[in-house]
């Protein structure tokens, strides 16, 4: 797994998604986002998500934030395994499928925003109202692979 993408996203069809209990999962043409849907179950729905798939998938890492309490209390409770889980499940699935699958880590992404940072940054910069924030992090990835976030 590499952690850059190609410079193909601008021309072809892909997938950008922030796993978790709400998974949320952006589909970009050419560049630009043309859908974003949070799923409950995304396991479930891999196959239907893929259909029409052309190009690649790039999934947010999982990671250990060093000095968070939060990313601690996650560790302990085994949500991030869960989470964990959840990424390579999906990797697997993508990749049945013949699709090249990137992970980024959040910090290389994003940095230190919270998700109430990141939602200022894409409603003032880019004009993109997020329903919540796991489609808020599935659309920075992609403007990030894009080379503009």
């Amino acid at each position: 797994m590499v952690e850059s993408p190609p410079l193909e996203f601008k021309v072809g069809r892909w997938l950008t998604i922030d796993p978790g209990d709400y998974t949320a999962v952006c589909q970009w043409y050419g560049g630009i986002q043309v859908s974003c849907t949070t799923y409950t179950h995304c396991l479930e729905k891999v196959p239907d998500i893929a259909a029409g798939l052309m190009q690649n998938v790039i999934i947010e890492n999982v990671e250990l934030w060093s000095g968070s309490s939060i990313s601690y209390a996650s560790a302990s409770s085994g949500d991030l395994f869960k989470l964990a889980f959840e990424i390579g499940a999906l990797i697997y699935m993508f990749r049945q499928n013949n699709f090249p699958v990137y992970l980024v880590s959040p910090r290389k992404w994003k940095g230190q925003l919270n998700y109430k940072q990141l939602q200022y940054i894409l409603k003032t910069k880019f004009s993109i109202e997020t329903i919540n924030d796991h489609e808020a992090s599935a659309i920075g990835i992609g403007l990030w692979a894009k080379g503009i976030f």
